[in-house]
């Protein structure tokens, strides 16, 4: 793996799940290769953990190496991509480079979410007039200030 990747970009290895996801947690990287067939890769605990962590391992592209035709429906959800093996190194690169370029974008379009979601939510509190959300079941998720003005509450 290494030999594959080292040419063009850094890599960083760890030979259990727990050392993989301690080593995410310190510096989120741009991509994950898991190779699941490995007897020290525990591919539930991994997954789990990278994917319960923070906003950026949650976007962070994953692919999953994984026995020929053993991709679980389980991990293939988990994953971005996924490769049975065996694979050649040309297609790990060019999905390796597809994942990264798509991470990029998705980081970029989450990011823009974020803010716009900010901004409405800050027009919506300081708007003069009474704004409320009510979910399909009939709750109220939202009221501004000023919905309870006018309501007189």
């Amino acid at each position: 793996m290494r030999a594959i990747f080292e040419p063009f970009c850094t890599v960083l290895e760890a030979h259990t799940a727990k050392a993989a996801v301690e080593l995410c947690a310190a510096a989120p990287p741009d991509l994950i290769i898991a190779d699941l067939t490995l007897p020290y890769q525990n591919g539930e605990f991994l997954l789990a953990n990278l994917r319960a962590g923070s906003r950026d391992m949650q976007l962070t592209p994953l692919i999953l190496l994984t026995p020929h035709d053993d991709a679980r429906p389980d991990h293939a959800l988990a994953a971005d991509d996924y490769l049975s093996r065996p694979f050649n190194a040309r297609e790990l690169l060019s999905r390796g480079h597809m994942q990264l370029q798509l991470g990029k974008r998705r980081r970029d379009l989450e990011a823009r979410f974020e803010e716009r979601t900010a901004e409405l939510q800050a027009l919506m509190d300081e708007s003069p007039m009474g704004i409320i959300r009510i979910a399909p079941t009939g709750e109220l998720t939202y009221a501004n200030s000023e919905w309870w003005v006018q309501l007189g509450s």
